[in-house]
């Protein structure tokens, strides 16, 4: 039911007002009338009526100054302004108000009726196209899993993945988040650990593994694609803090390898400006399946860690045996055999190509530079640095700028 206040000085407008409506016909409810502004402004914050007849002329808050609180706490509230003068300048402030309509005195009941009739219809109109827009968002939100995941297929299959965020932009539809992570389990690195009369070449075990998958990460994390076919499972999914999603790497290698008896490789990649480059990504990622096919899965996790971490003074061989549970020993020879360098080389190499890009920068201090590429100690650093380069951090640098020049 609608309510409809009656704000006006004169007792005599008041009840002439709301005597010459059937008011039930519009299904509406005559709240108590207000003498002046302020009383209105009460009933207003109060009750917040759907109509309010507002006299332009009343004592301690005109009219036009109610309309002005009113926008700030009934702004749905329907206005129509109540006036003895005939005044461009009050129609025009009021209208700049958001006045629905303006009536001037003596009120004519035809008028009134038609201004009344047509602010109801106005007030089911909008509750209509607000149920209408509820509805749609409804709905969008319903489904919108299913479009990001056609979005990323697209993005992911299609020659032109820049084509298809284009064509879904035109939509005006949500775009995904920007911190995705993308996930590949090649089929030709699943090796199955079980007894060999169970084992059949020709089942592919990757959509028993999506099912794994599925359930495991369902209540970790969003699963925003996932698919497999004959050469890989791939997924994407929000991103999640890294030791969370390498212990749950961990436990779906685990799982699969109890229930499925096949060891797994995972290789997963995040995204830095989300649906845009999830394509340079993807390939990327293949790249490095392609690159690692001698790597096993703990070499090949750790050698990924090692690449976005090495800056860090935290990275020592205990933190990255202790990180992926495997003891320093076995750690170290899977290492040198499968990559031809040591751990500490390999981060030592790391660190100093990284130095080396500094350098040539022009804009650091050498103590800066061990500081940023992981180095305590300015005098390790120089010297690991000419042990590798075989010159100092400052003829390097003097060197390669005077070459420039």
């Amino acid at each position: 039911m609608l309510k409809v206040l009656i704000a006006d000085d004169e007792a005599i407008i008041r009840k002439g007002i709301a005597d010459c409506i059937n008011w039930s016909n519009y299904v509406a409810q005559l709240l108590r009338a207000a003498r002046n502004g302020a009383e209105a402004l009460a009933t207003i914050r109060s009750m917040n009526p759907d109509v309010c007849l507002i006299d332009i002329n009343m004592p301690v808050l005109n009219g036009l100054e109610l309309m002005e609180k009113i926008r700030e706490c009934s702004p749905q509230t329907v206005c129509i302004i109540i006036s003895g003068y005939d005044n461009f300048s009050y129609a025009q402030k009021a209208i700049r108000l958001g006045a629905f309509d303006y009536i001037l005195k003596p009120v004519d009941e035809n008028e009134l009726v038609r201004v009344i009739e047509s602010a109801v219809e106005h007030i089911h109109q909008r509750e209509s196209q607000r149920t209408r827009i509820s509805s749609l968002e409804n709905e969008l939100k319903e489904h919108l899993p299913i479009i990001w995941e056609n979005l990323i297929r697209n993005c992911l299959t299609s020659r032109e993945p820049a084509s298809a965020i284009s064509a879904y932009q035109e939509n005006s539809y949500p775009m995904p988040p920007d911190n995705l992570t993308l996930l590949v389990i090649p089929a030709d690195k699943c090796l199955y650990t079980g007894s060999s009369e169970f084992w059949n070449a020709d089942v592919n075990p990757l959509p028993s593994m999506r099912a794994l998958f599925e359930q495991l990460f369902s209540s970790e994390a969003k699963i925003f694609y996932l698919t497999s076919d004959d050469h890989r499972l791939t997924a994407v999914i929000e991103q999640i803090p890294e030791d969370r999603l390498l212990y749950d790497l961990s436990t779906l290698e685990d799982t699969i390898k109890n229930e499925l008896h096949y060891t797994i490789s995972v290789y997963y990649e995040e995204t830095k400006n989300g649906i845009h480059d999830l394509r340079s990504v993807y390939d990327q990622l293949l790249k490095t399946v392609s690159d690692k096919e001698s790597i096993t899965p703990v070499i090949g996790r750790a050698k990924d860690y090692i690449d976005k971490h090495y800056i860090e003074k935290s990275l020592k061989l205990n933190a990255i045996t202790d990180r992926f549970n495997i003891s320093a020993g076995h750690f170290s020879r899977l290492f040198k055999k499968e990559l031809g360098v040591s751990f500490s080389a390999y981060v030592e190499q790391k660190r100093i190509q990284h130095a080396t890009r500094l350098l040539l920068n022009g804009n650091y201090k050498i103590y800066e530079i061990a500081e940023k590429v992981g180095y305590s100690s300015q005098h390790y650093f120089c010297a690991v640095f000419k042990n590798i380069m075989g010159c100092s951090p400052s003829d390097y640098q003097h060197m390669h700028i005077s070459d420039k020049k």
